[in-house]
């Protein structure tokens, strides 16, 4: 199906319509309703604060450098949880959210990050031997994120993950090939948590130093109008001929990815209205 695409008085195309349909909870948190009480206006406050403090450090780290990549990589996980319990409530649509399940998640994102911070001249020293309290904080962040996936993404997603993750321990009751030996509770950690091969692997690695610049970016042309130039540039070209929209799309987005480099943040600039092309 093809969405209508509708002007504004001056004659620019009105994304408004398509960008609706897109909204996250994060979007919604920024756009309460007149009326709201003062501690909603604190809550968007602290959530603005964090990711532009995000958005500094990150651009930062990319420019100059700094943390080892073990600890940049914690860091950034760390604070993504932090925005991600912050923005997403335990259940979608409720006003107020549950003090267990929506506040003890973020205090213990933050104990994470504290931790990535101060823990880990300690962890380097001892690659591959984890302690007792390193199995703890491991766990903690392995059901932190699964949680997180539950509210960003889905159930579904969340069992998925959850399942994979409780396989290590129940493999060996699984059959023939499907099956194998098992693992120690140590050895997941060793594996998932105090190297860079489980959690802080390459996905990571491309989000905290590649992906997010370009999604910054992506923001940025938009927020300035150079996006909706080149979309406006494309629906000019191809808007009067046959299939005009798809074709479109296919240009615009071949022209911001000539700037972006890259298709998470040219999907992040372009998807509100050429997804549904």
């Amino acid at each position: 199906m093809t969405n209508k695409l509708k002007l504004t008085p001056d004659g620019k195309i009105d994304l408004k319509v398509a960008e609706e349909k897109n909204n996250t909870d994060i979007e919604r948190a920024f756009n309460n309703p007149d009326g709201e009480v003062g501690w909603r206006r604190i809550r968007r406050f602290i959530i603005a604060a964090i990711a532009i403090g995000l958005a500094i450090y990150v651009l930062y780290y990319a420019a100059y450098g700094g943390f080892p990549a073990w600890q940049h990589r914690a860091i950034f996980t760390s604070i993504g949880l932090i925005l991600c319990f912050a923005c997403f409530p335990y259940k979608k649509g409720k006003k107020q959210g549950h003090l267990l399940f929506d506040v003890l998640p973020l205090v213990l994102s933050i104990s994470l990050l504290i931790h990535a911070f101060l823990a880990y001249p300690d962890i380097a020293l001892r690659q591959g031997a984890s302690s007792t309290f390193d199995q703890i904080v491991a766990t903690l962040m392995i059901f932190l994120i699964i949680e997180g996936v539950r509210r960003t993404i889905g159930h579904a997603m969340a069992v998925l993950a959850l399942f994979f993750w409780a396989y290590i321990f129940i493999g060996p009751l699984f059959p023939g090939i499907l099956g194998h030996q098992g693992f120690s509770y140590g050895r997941m950690t060793d594996a998932l948590f105090i190297t860079t091969n489980g959690i802080f692997s390459d996905p990571i690695y491309v989000a905290s130093t590649v992906l997010i610049i370009f999604l910054i970016f992506a923001a940025f042309m938009m927020r300035t109008g150079v996006g909706q130039f080149f979309i406006e540039f494309a629906f000019a070209l191809t808007g009067r001929i046959r299939g005009g929209p798809a074709l479109a799309s296919v240009l615009s987005s071949g022209l911001l990815a000539t700037i972006t480099g890259n298709g998470a943040a040219n999907a992040s600039m372009t998807g509100p209205f050429t997804i549904h092309s």
